[in-house]
């Protein structure tokens, strides 16, 4: 049995901008301690968060490697059911697991 999570696993989408050096960096929102970097599922929810933009792609595991410190994450802002990992718990290992209502 796999011990692997979906997101781990999934294809998602970042908005891609300059960064500080000129190489593509992902978009972090806020300062650190309470910023975030948005992920996608799609592309089209990406295009309802950001618009036409640059972009790229990569398995969850990876571009969590991309998170600055002091930032958390929001899968699917824009959506109907965003998810939300604060800086705090992507450093320490915390497991979130949906639990079916």
């Amino acid at each position: 049995m796999s011990t692997e999570l979906p997101f781990e696993t999934a294809t998602l989408y970042v908005q891609r901008v300059p960064g500080p050096n000129g190489r593509p960096a992902v978009a972090a929102f806020g300062s650190p301690g309470a910023g975030y970097v948005a992920m996608f599922t799609s592309l089209a929810t990406l295009e309802l968060h950001a618009g036409e933009c640059d972009w790229a792609s990569a398995t969850g595991r990876d571009l969590l490697q991309l998170v600055p410190d002091g930032y958390g994450i929001v899968l699917d802002p824009a959506g109907p059911h965003p998810a939300v990992l604060p800086a705090s718990a992507l450093g320490s290992g915390v497991v979130i697991t949906a639990v079916p209502r």
